[in-house]
């Protein structure tokens, strides 16, 4: 299983070049003869009713076709996503742009950009109160996570969709396509990227400079060696105004910080459960789950983040604060977090623009491609969408048009943004906070989008590289369907928020960690474990 997987990944990753220069098109007119018999053979192929991705020759003859619009009228499209940072104030500009392209398709794009403090919040409040939405984006971890969402019936299937509507985006993204389909049944997008990834630990460089410990960070081994730089900027009279470290463990994803020496922490398969209350080897040869905050290498790592705390090193507020890591840091309150991120020349560059300072990165692990790298980020169809066809065709035209990519990522050439003879795009002088400015990992497809400052032209090349040759999960694919147990999923969603801010911190005690997992079980958390083992036992019989 695990070569069959890597062979068709290492397929998907070569198709991407062909999908680069996609997007130019002529006509609002239906799908072609040559473009549905793509679709009819990639599909018998499958057996499933999706496609699996095209060969170098297929994909070339998809690449100029129009775009299927089966309606007569404009359809307007409710399009929700959040920002890095504060919303921007040149959206409804952006959506112009936008609009002069779909328009003749027949599709109109309303877009609301929320900041990430507000994201989560009021797009519950959307759903419950069956808001009509026709496209969002799904983030990490939380009440709008792809496995929640999912699970609690709050997005649409778009299998059928996909196949009439976003051909090319099916294609493009192949084998991956795994990732956001329960069964046979696909839920969502990833936010296709290079999903090689890995924990790192972001330092401002201006602070190590001015300690004398930038070489000492760069070639740092242990948390041992980064512990005596915390202290040292807490004991700074110029620096000790910032809090050491601004982050959750959640924001580690799958990984455990669960040794002094980082070649010796350990790594989970969550599933693709983005909530991470399950826990499987990764390594595939102990197929056994487990409830993830019950392990070993959990409780580790919250026994690392409790001495942090106790040390004074994390900031205050980190378990109520809405506010990214990079904020913290932007707002001068923080020195440093580790996170989980995609494993790219260019991650250091876009991490330092978003902290508004040089940042220095030191990796821990490497972490392997699963399904929870392609639920990190997703598009979805909510299930109150009122023209679901439209909001398909117009993830469609992200994935496949390079104009609309920059203009929902970058903003509008000239004004928000202005591009070199190289081809890397970068701020206009006197103008570094522009109306519009996203983040590329959250474009439908990043590899169409123009490379920013810092990055070389070639950056997408080198990425599709990077993600050929990283290591896979043999769990890629498999995700959990959780509809059997939604009331324990959501009572155990529910516990999980509730002592994020406190053992997902390591502010709290031991007591009130048993507390925790307690609680967790008491809510029905080992019926989800049981459902996730029974359905990952018939999967690996496949």
């Amino acid at each position: 299983m695990y070569r069959k997987v890597l062979a068709s990944v290492a397929a998907a990753s070569l198709l991407a070049a062909g999908i680069c220069g996609c997007g130019s098109q002529e006509s609002a007119s239906t799908t072609s003869s040559a473009q549905s018999a793509s679709v009819s053979k990639s599909s018998e192929a499958s057996g499933t009713g999706t496609q699996d991705y095209l060969n170098a020759s297929e994909a070339e003859t998809v690449g100029d076709e129009a775009y299927n619009i089966t309606w007569d009228d404009v359809e307007n499209i409710q399009v929700y996503y959040c920002s890095m940072g504060p919303a921007g104030t040149g959206v409804s500009a952006v959506a112009d742009e936008i609009n002069k392209i779909t328009e003749p398709y027949n599709i109109h794009v309303n877009l609301t950009q929320l900041d990430i403090g507000s994201y989560e919040q009021q797009v519950s409040l959307m759903m419950s109160s069956s808001e009509p939405v026709d496209l969002l984006i799904t983030l990490p971890g939380g009440p709008c996570s792809f496995s929640s969402m999912s699970a609690q019936g709050q997005l649409m299937d778009i299998t059928a969709l996909m196949d009439e509507y976003a051909p090319q985006t099916l294609s493009g993204i192949g084998d991956y396509m795994k990732g956001t389909m329960v069964g046979d049944t696909i839920y969502g997008v990833t936010c296709y990227q290079n999903f090689a990834g890995g924990v790192f630990i972001y330092m401002r460089t201006d602070v190590l400079e001015d300690l004398g410990m930038l070489e000492k960070a760069q070639n740092m081994t242990s948390f041992t060696e980064f512990e005596e730089i915390l202290e040292a900027v807490k004991n700074s009279e110029k620096w000790g105004h910032l809090s050491g470290l601004g982050c959750k463990i959640s924001a580690l994803s799958n990984a455990y910080l669960d040794a002094d020496s980082f070649a010796d922490c350990t790594y989970t398969d969550c599933l693709g459960d983005t909530q991470f209350m399950v826990a499987a080897d990764p390594s595939g040869e102990d197929t056994t789950i487990q409830l993830n905050y019950e392990t070993e290498g959990y409780k580790k790592t919250f026994e690392r983040f409790k001495h942090w705390c106790d040390e004074g090193y994390m900031y205050e507020d980190v378990g109520i604060s809405a506010e990214m890591a990079a904020e913290l840091v932007k707002s001068n309150v923080v020195f440093s977090y580790i996170v989980t991120g995609i494993d790219s020349p260019t991650q250091l560059s876009s991490t330092s623009a978003a902290c508004g300072t040089p940042m220095t990165s030191v990796k821990i692990m490497d972490l392997p491609i699963s399904t929870s790298s392609l639920t990190k980020f997703t598009w979805a169809v909510p299930s109150t969408s009122q023209a679901p066809e439209a909001a398909v065709t117009f993830l469609e035209m992200m994935f496949t048009d390079p104009q609309i990519a920059n203009l929902m990522t970058w903003g509008i050439e000239g004004v928000d943004y202005e591009t070199d003879d190289e081809g890397i795009a970068h701020y206009i002088e006197g103008n570094e906070n522009p109306a519009y400015h996203s983040a590329d990992y959250l474009a439908v497809n990043k590899f169409i989008v123009t490379p920013w400052e810092g990055a070389p032209a070639d950056i997408n090349e080198i990425e599709k590289e990077t993600m050929e040759s990283a290591p896979i999960s043999p769990y890629l694919g498999f995700a959990g369907d959780t509809s059997a147990v939604s009331t324990e999923v959501s009572m155990v969603t529910n516990i999980i928020n509730e002592y994020d801010s406190s053992v997902g911190t390591g502010m709290a005690d031991e007591s009130v960690y048993k507390e925790f997992i307690s609680k967790l079980k008491s809510s029905g958390a080992e019926k989800i474990v049981a459902a996730y083992q029974e359905q990952l036992n018939q999967w690996l019989t496949q």
